[in-house]
């Protein structure tokens, strides 16, 4: 049990509000106030209570925005090189749906992509045919509020850590992080000479690959 940090009021000096473990007021489904005498003297006492009423209003209508971007360029026959990428905020979703339907993180994606004869970089005499695939991707996902107290948004989490080692364990439980990369050369071989007749031992009948 803690006492919440609240300014003294010389008229109640004598009154404490406490606060027990670390509720969430996401989870909230009910609420109940008591009231308590600690100087118990057996007798009858009389009080009057008054509590106002308690209740979510609305939802925040913050809005978010959301962009896509794709694009392709041919290097001649050496290849071709694709770049998409997207990126959404918390707030955005369609116009059919809900406030609480929409996104309650910011969202960012790009993939990179290659494909490329290498073996057109080489001298025509090298013969050389070499198919290359290259992709890289990064993947991130950062929700609105904390993951570890719902009731706080994740920024104002992060800037009141008192140390660098709860800013990152902070991090590291709230935000979602992929990155994939591949790479393959895929039948790999030297193209026969012109106007010579293969043999079964000639390397222009053997391929390789590797990824």
């Amino acid at each position: 049990m803690s006492e919440l940090e609240t300014d003294f009021d010389p008229l109640h000096a004598n009154d404490r509000i406490t606060v027990k473990g670390n509720p969430n007021l996401m989870n909230l489904r009910s609420v109940l106030i008591g009231v308590r005498n600690p100087a118990d003297n057996g007798g009858d006492e009389s009080v009057e209570v008054w509590v106002n009423e308690l209740r979510v209003a609305d939802f925040e209508s913050e809005g978010g925005w959301a962009a896509n971007l794709n694009m392709t360029t041919q290097l001649s026959d050496l290849g071709a090189l694709s770049f998409s990428g997207q990126m959404m905020t918390s707030g955005f979703g369609s116009i059919e749906e809900h406030l609480n339907q929409r996104l309650q993180q910011d969202i960012t994606h790009y993939d990179v992509a290659a494909t490329l004869d290498l073996g057109k970089l080489l001298p025509e005499k090298a013969r050389l045919q070499i198919p290359m695939y290259y992709n890289f991707s990064e993947h991130n996902e950062k929700p609105k509020y904390n993951e570890l107290d719902a009731d706080i948004e994740l920024n104002r989490a992060i800037d009141n850590a008192v140390s660098e080692q709860e800013k990152e364990n902070i991090e590291n439980a709230s935000e979602t992080y992929m990155k994939t990369k591949s790479f393959s050369l895929m039948d790999v071989k030297v193209k026969p000479k012109e106007d010579t007749k293969a043999k079964p031992w000639s390397l222009s009948n053997f391929t390789a690959s590797y990824s």
